[in-house]
């Protein structure tokens, strides 16, 4: 994500992590992300010109990483689906 803030200026991350536990202790080189939250400059500008409703709707991801990818939508003058912002989160729950 620093590469895409790096190419895509004005990028908005956002992202909570832990330290791992090993045998009882912190593991200072092993870090988990819990969750992470994201939109691009164009999206946020882009918004603009959107209808005042924001959607959002999340689906679960399976496989070796697990948790659920949520993503807000808007609506476009032309009835067009228009990304806002994504996340990864541990679940759908009122905390994430």
């Amino acid at each position: 994500m620093n590469v895409v803030q790096y190419f895509c200026p004005g990028t908005i991350v956002k992202y909570q992590t832990h330290h791992q536990v090993v045998d009882g202790m912190e593991d200072p080189c092993r870090i988990i992300l819990d969750r992470i939250f994201w939109t691009f400059k164009p999206c946020i500008e882009g918004f603009g010109y959107c209808k005042p409703i924001l959607q959002v709707d999340g689906t679960f991801l399976t496989g070796k990483y697990t948790g659920t990818l949520l993503i807000a939508s808007s609506q476009d003058g032309n009835r067009r689906v228009f990304p806002v912002a994504f996340a990864i989160v541990e679940g759908e729950a009122k905390e994430a």
